[in-house]
């Protein structure tokens, strides 16, 4: 009689478990369930494992009559918000922010100086970006933001000589470079990057496309205004 009951119970059990079971379109045997706590007697559907006992639809309520608090009653936890490596490079998602193509439109060069040097407008210079050779050994560039220009000891640029220091701000670090120091070459974009974290770092705001824009028609507009002079 115990037998007969036990067996009665098992199968109930059995039973309990299939139907579970075929709310999620699979039949398992019991080794595909978990006990939720040693000796309680209560068991739940391992719904993350994959049922190798029969991948046929069973039972007799559809797929689409199936209550969602039903049909994933343990729902994955939710994905959690995209984190960026840094603030930075979150920062750069706003479109309002300059990008590395646009900052190259205000770049200046050592021919750009020499030029501006000779015609006396130095100052315009100031508010530009440019690629500065830093370093006890003058091997590394870096991006600066041109933030003016200072007289100091003479020295010869480009066999020229003058007194005129650039002042280049590289995040919260201002120091004067002699212009030959500044390259003729393009901003990369890991000296881009660099820059970005060094701002980042210095708590400073990112020039924006209106900022680069306004630069950049100041230089426009003076380059034209300066041709329009010479052909009088």
């Amino acid at each position: 009689y115990q037998r007969r009951v036990h067996g009665t119970l098992s199968e109930c059990l059995f039973f309990f478990v299939m139907a579970v079971c075929s709310l999620h379109g699979k039949q398992r045997s019991l080794t595909y369930m978990q006990e939720t706590a040693p000796g309680s007697g209560l068991l739940r559907c391992l719904l993350t494992h994959e049922c190798k006992t029969n991948t046929t639809r069973t039972g007799p309520l559809a797929p689409t009559s199936i209550p969602s608090e039903l049909a994933h009653p343990f729902p994955a936890a939710a994905p959690e918000p995209m984190a960026y490596a840094s603030p930075v490079v979150a920062a750069l998602c706003n479109p309002e922010l300059a990008t590395l193509k646009e900052m190259e439109a205000i770049a200046c060069t050592r021919k750009m100086l020499l030029r501006w040097h000779k015609q006396g407008t130095l100052h315009l210079s100031h508010g530009c970006v440019a690629r500065v050779l830093v370093g006890a050994d003058h091997r590394t560039y870096r991006m600066c933001v041109v933030d003016g220009n200072q007289t100091g000891e003479r020295y010869k640029f480009n066999n020229q000589p003058t007194d005129r220091y650039l002042l280049c701000k590289f995040g919260s670090i201002l120091q004067p470079f002699k212009m030959e120091y500044i390259s003729n070459g393009s901003i990369t974009t890991t000296e881009f990057q660099d820059w970005l974290l060094q701002m980042e770092d210095s708590k400073l705001p990112l020039p924006t496309k209106s900022d680069v824009e306004r630069k950049r028609l100041e230089l426009l507009y003076t380059q034209k205004k300066r041709r329009r002079s010479r052909s009088r």
